[in-house]
């Protein structure tokens, strides 16, 4: 897995890109990935018991975004802390803490971290 910003599907850094594409009422994700594969937006950021991971594609609300584009760049929910600390570091913990909606798209509640593997 890279070390910075890794896809979300297969875990390289700086290769692959994922947009969400704005239909009428929600948002579709696609990749240049050769490893993508299509899902649901809503369910993803949900989870379940038989896929607890929430890893999935969300826009950057500290990131310019023009209302007219229909694609719009998205960054991988686990990568939202390192996005920010590189890209708009005056948000950046510990000196900054981030806007409270951006707190709450990049919190992985203990549940999930232990439902998915990772370590104490």
């Amino acid at each position: 897995v890279g070390s910075t910003l890794p896809c979300g599907f297969c875990g390289r850094s700086g290769t692959c890109n994922i947009v969400l594409q704005k239909s009428v009422s929600t948002y579709q994700a696609a990749s240049d990935c050769p490893s993508a594969r299509s899902f649901g937006l809503v369910a993803a950021l949900k989870g379940s018991k038989a896929t607890p991971c929430t890893n999935a594609p969300v826009l950057c609300m500290l990131c310019p975004q023009d209302p007219k584009q229909k694609e719009r760049p998205a960054i991988w929910r686990y990568n939202m802390l390192q996005h920010i600390s590189i890209s708009h570091s005056n948000h950046s913990p510990p000196s900054h803490l981030p806007p409270p909606d951006i707190a709450k798209v990049t919190l992985i509640t203990q549940e999930e971290q232990l439902e998915v593997g990772i370590p104490k």
